[in-house]
């Protein structure tokens, strides 16, 4: 090998060294990042009963989410989420305090994400969409019947960032969302029907997990 040979061989091997030790960038144009997490569901909710003017609450849920993203370019992105949480209804006040039913949460929410840093390997975000919450599997509970929650639109906010796992398409990730959430919930206690009064269930979402890009 002659020392010209040489010197290029040991300049392209310094240049790949070099440039395998710099992280990959978070995001790019194009890209598909498929994450799948793990949630709690925390209710920040308000609203009463009529007639009897009762308070509503509602427990806090556990349960793994299953998001999809899709950059449009290296900043702005647009993702969806899907999960499902089962939560319990209770009314309080006046001496009771009684659960009235339970009913499965099917929230599919779109936001539109601006992804700051993205040519690092940590970039955080900020989002806000919209969502359209499915209550099913209503099911009431003690002296109650005919428990049942009506479908609802709401707004979401949502904040996070992405870490990028160095040398792989793994990411992982930190995530928390707002959602707007105003259902009309409904039960009878014998042949009198309770009604919601200004019920806002608004859960805060907490969720931390990983992710792939494709």
């Amino acid at each position: 090998m002659t020392r010209k040979t040489a010197t290029l061989s040991l300049l392209l091997a310094t240049t790949l060294i070099a440039g395998s030790a710099i992280p990959a960038a978070a995001h790019e144009a194009g890209q598909i990042l498929v994450r799948l997490r793990g949630i709690a569901v925390v209710p920040d909710e308000s609203g009463s009963t009529r007639p009897l003017n009762l308070n509503l609450q509602v427990n806090n849920s556990f349960a793994p989410e299953v998001d999809v993203s899709y950059f449009l370019t290296k900043n702005i992105a647009f993702e969806l989420i899907a999960a499902t949480t089962k939560h319990t209804v209770q009314v309080s006040g006046k001496g009771i305090h009684e659960d009235i039913g339970s009913t499965w949460v099917l929230p599919p929410t779109l936001t539109a994400q601006y992804h700051f840093f993205a040519d690092e390997p940590i970039s955080p975000y900020l989002g806000a969409g919209v969502n359209y919450t499915i209550f099913y599997g209503e099911d009431s509970k003690g002296p109650f019947s005919k428990f049942d929650v009506n479908n609802a639109w709401g707004g979401a906010l949502q904040a996070g960032f992405d870490f990028q796992v160095p040398e792989s398409n793994f990411v992982l990730n930190l995530d928390f969302k707002y959602i707007f959430m105003s259902p009309r919930a409904n039960v009878h206690l014998g042949n009198t029907r309770i009604r919601s009064n200004n019920f806002d269930l608004n859960p805060m979402i907490f969720g931390a997990g990983i992710g792939y890009k494709f």
